[in-house]
């Protein structure tokens, strides 16, 4: 970084997190390159990063705050959170916290949804 400081520096981050949020109803198909992005930061955490090819595949939309976010979901809960949440009810998440900064300047900031709990 010091010797070429225009080369973007690559990191990645793996965490976990609880927050409140607002379920906005919404689901789609998960983009590939998330995908390949968490994949990439499992890698680099020394863990399986087949594993997300088979846990998840849809993503919901959240309010957190005044912001909305696409969040990916475990792919066994989501027919659990259409059961049992209404679209507009307050919910507490529990996410793994995926976080990968490219060399191209690119940044993902994925909270896989693992777990949730109704108001």
């Amino acid at each position: 970084m010091e010797k070429n400081p225009k080369i973007a520096p690559y990191y990645v981050r793996l965490a976990s997190y609880r927050f409140k949020a607002i379920f906005l109803g919404k689901t789609k198909p998960v983009d590939a390159e998330i995908i390949q992005s968490m994949q990439r930061v499992l890698t680099l955490n020394q863990r399986d990063p087949n594993q997300m090819a088979r846990l998840v595949d849809s993503v919901v939309l959240i309010k957190v705050g005044q912001r909305q976010v696409w969040m990916p979901i475990q792919r066994n809960l989501l027919p659990q959170l259409h059961k049992e949440v209404s679209k507009g009810q307050k919910i507490t998440l529990y996410c793994a916290f995926l976080n990968e900064h490219t060399t191209k300047n690119q940044l993902f900031n994925n909270f896989l949804i693992s777990e949730f709990v109704t108001e």
